[in-house]
């Protein structure tokens, strides 16, 4: 039977989205038929996936392998787990299906004789340097006849194809969304949720749910919490870390907002649905704005709420095809906090949006197999007769 390696540099305890697609991921490759193992840095003892179900919702059983490296400094510390991944993989069967997002663990794989997955989430990095090196890295490795790209959305391939690299090597899959989960929540009242999350029954919710970083428009909401600190509103934000909600708590200058710190994302749907609008006050400062495609996007189209989103490209590729959004120029500010009160004062924005139908192409189970169809197709393989999904 064929096995699927995913070779991650993630922290599955961290507050991060990238262990949250990581553990997803797996789950529906799972489902597929496939045994499943997760190899991530570290000295840890190996442990199954079972240990984290309760922060991931995963529902298989596979195995997390730690491979030691040394962590002086960052890089090195990516390089030398490189280095442990293509020792680990000489041990491998050839039949391996490799999966991972860092390119140097890559270019240490396709060394090995390894057919590769690389699977890339950005064109940009913080600053012009580091960008440079990344992308030449990328480039010196998709010249491999081994390795194939996937990116999480057609705007990002797209960059990739106009700084020259060769686009029949890459294939798009968008990232995706447990709509199990949140099929489930969505037979529950608001108000059954709120009660049981100990949020307010007759507020008006306009949430917020990701990183507290910059860019992500925070000062937008807390602007807009002050604007109609004399309306039933409630903004909720649900995310970031200590530091970063003191500093926003510094900046209020009213008391309808709630910041809820990290929650686990089996617990996140629940949020989601119990809100009135979703929003996503995103602006152009964010280093992977340009190509990137949040889970969140998945995540709020799936709540059944109105969204009020930002027009970037790789946002608006998915979510031009769904209704019950507003869309609005990126940083402008006053169009944002007008479109709240606008969208809230219409009955029809806040009804259930059933989008379930048009998200099947983006559940999990979904990418998986389109994933695993890639490889077979790209390196000229056969199907396994046990592929079931």
């Amino acid at each position: 039977m064929h096995n699927i390696k995913i070779i991650s540099t993630s922290n599955l305890f961290g507050i991060q989205a990238n262990p949250i697609q990581i553990m997803k991921m797996a789950d529906a490759f799972s489902d597929t038929g496939f045994n499943v193992e997760i190899f991530l840095p570290g000295w840890k003892k190996s442990m199954n996936s079972t240990e984290l179900s309760g922060r991931y919702g995963v529902k298989h059983n596979f195995k997390i392998n730690f491979i030691p490296n040394i962590s002086i400094k960052k890089k090195f510390a990516i390089i030398t787990f490189a280095i442990g991944s293509f020792f680990k993989s000489l041990n491998w069967d050839d039949r391996a299906i490799i999966i991972t997002r860092n390119e140097r663990v890559a270019a240490f794989l396709v060394r090995a004789g390894k057919k590769v997955i690389y699977e890339n989430h950005t064109f940009y990095y913080p600053s012009e340097d580091i960008t440079l090196k990344y992308r030449q890295r990328v480039k010196a490795l998709m010249k491999n006849k081994n390795v194939c790209m996937i990116t999480i959305s057609k705007r990002l391939k797209e960059l990739w194809v106009n700084d020259g690299l060769n686009s029949d090597k890459i294939f798009v899959a968008h990232d995706g969304v447990d709509l199990a989960e949140f099929t489930r929540i969505a037979k529950f009242k608001k108000k059954e949720l709120r009660k049981k999350l100990g949020l307010p029954l007759e507020k008006e919710i306009i949430c917020y749910a990701g990183s507290l970083s910059k860019g992500r428009g925070i000062e937008f909401i807390l602007d807009a919490a002050t604007f109609y600190k004399n309306k039933n509103y409630l903004f909720l934000i649900i995310g970031g870390i200590n530091s970063e909600i003191n500093k926003y708590k510094n900046k209020l200058t009213s008391n309808n907002v709630i910041f809820t710190g990290y929650i686990e994302n089996s617990k996140v749907p629940s949020y989601l649905r119990c809100a009135d609008l979703l929003v996503m006050p995103y602006q152009r400062k964010v280093v992977t704005i340009d190509g990137c495609s949040p889970m969140k996007v998945f995540e709020y189209l799936a709540s059944g709420n109105y969204i009020l989103a930002p027009v970037f490209p790789s946002f608006y590729e998915v979510m031009k095809d769904f209704e019950g959004i507003t869309f609005y120029e990126p940083e402008n500010k006053r169009k944002f906090i007008y479109e709240i009160e606008n969208i809230l004062q219409n009955p029809n924005a806040l009804k259930f949006h059933d989008r379930f139908d048009k998200l099947n192409m983006y559940s999990w189970q979904t990418r998986a197999s389109k994933l695993l169809n890639i490889y077979f197709q790209f390196f000229k393989l056969d199907l396994p007769r046990y592929f079931g999904y």
